[in-house]
C-alpha cells in the first residue's frame, strides 16, 4: 500500500463496485454441505455449480501450499468419478471458463453432483455426508479457508451496500450472514440498516428491461442476481431520481 500511496493523492474514487466472489470459503462450502446432505428425504440436492469446491480446494493448495497445505495431495481430496472428469488438470492449465469445467463434471458424474459424491471418502463420510473432522486432510483445508475469510478482522470505513439474493444457490446468502456476525464481534456499533424501500429500484429495473429476468426473487438465480445488481449500480441512482 506504501507503493502506491502518491498515486491515492491524485486518485479521487467516488465508488465502487464488486461481485461474484465469496467473502468466506468455508461458510461457502458448510452451506453446499447441508444442500447436498445425502440424509435428507430428498436425499440431497446436486449443485448448482460444482466446479466451486475444486477451485476453493485448488486455491488453497496454491496459496498455502509452503504452509498449511503442504502436506496433502489435492487428488486426495476427491473421489475417483470426479477426478475421472479431468478438471483439476484443466485448473492447471486455465484454458476453461466456470461453465465449461461444469459441463465436464456434468459428462463424468451424470447420476449425483452432491459434495458426498465429489469430495473422496477421507474427507467425508458416504453415509451421513459429513466432514471427518478428525481428519488430517480436513484439518489442513479448514486452516487454509480460515486464513483467507475475507468475513474476519475487518471494518468498513465507509457505508457499504451489500446486494445479496437469499435464492443464489453459487455463492450462498450465508456469505452476508459470515459478515455481518464478523464485522459485529468487534465492531459492535457498525450499524446494519435495511431500507424499507429495497426493492423498489430494482422494481424499476425491471420495468426497463422488461422479461429478461424474473420478478420472483425467491426463483432468481446467481446470474440473475448479478445481472440485477448491476443494473441497479449503472442505473439504480438514476432511476430513484427520475432522472433516466
Amino acid at each position: 500500500l506504501n507503493h502506491y500511496q502518491p498515486h491515492l493523492k491524485v486518485i479521487h474514487l467516488h465508488q465502487t463496485a464488486c461481485g461474484d466472489g465469496p467473502y468466506s470459503a468455508k461458510a461457502t462450502v458448510e452451506q453446499y454441505m447441508e444442500w447436498g446432505d445425502p440424509t435428507r428425504p430428498d436425499h440431497g440436492l446436486d449443485l448448482e455449480y460444482p466446479c466451486v469446491l475444486p477451485l476453493i480446494v485448488a486455491a488453497a493448495k496454491d496459496a498455502y501450499n509452503d504452509g498449511c497445505m503442504r502436506t496433502v495431495n489435492i487428488e486426495d481430496y476427491f473421489s475417483k468419478e470426479f477426478l475421472a472428469s479431468g478438471v483439476l488438470e484443466y485448473l492447471k492449465t486455465k484454458n476453461l471458463g466456470t461453465d465449461e469445467l461444469n459441463e465436464k463434471i456434468k459428462e463424468a458424474m451424470p447420476e449425483r453432483r452432491r459434495p458426498v459424491d465429489i469430495m473422496s471418502e477421507e474427507l467425508i463420510d458416504k453415509q451421513t455426508g459429513k466432514f471427518k473432522e478428525g481428519s488430517h486432510l480436513y484439518k489442513c483445508l479448514m486452516r487454509a479457508m480460515e486464513l483467507a475469510d475475507l468475513s474476519q478482522g475487518w471494518t468498513p470505513t465507509k457505508p457499504i451496500y451489500f446486494y445479496h439474493l437469499k435464492s443464489d444457490k453459487v455463492v450462498p446468502y450465508s456469505n452476508f450472514e459470515a459478515v455481518k456476525k464478523g464485522i459485529m464481534k468487534n465492531n459492535p456499533n457498525v450499524q446494519f440498516v435495511e431500507p424499507s424501500d429495497a426493492h423498489a429500484s430494482v422494481n424499476l429495473i425491471l420495468r426497463v428491461a422488461k422479461g429478461m429476468v424474473s420478478p420472483d426473487y425467491s426463483h432468481t438465480d446467481h446470474s440473475g442476481g448479478g445481472f440485477l445488481f448491476y443494473m441497479d449500480y449503472m442505473l439504480g441512482d438514476r432511476l430513484r431520481s427520475n432522472k433516466f
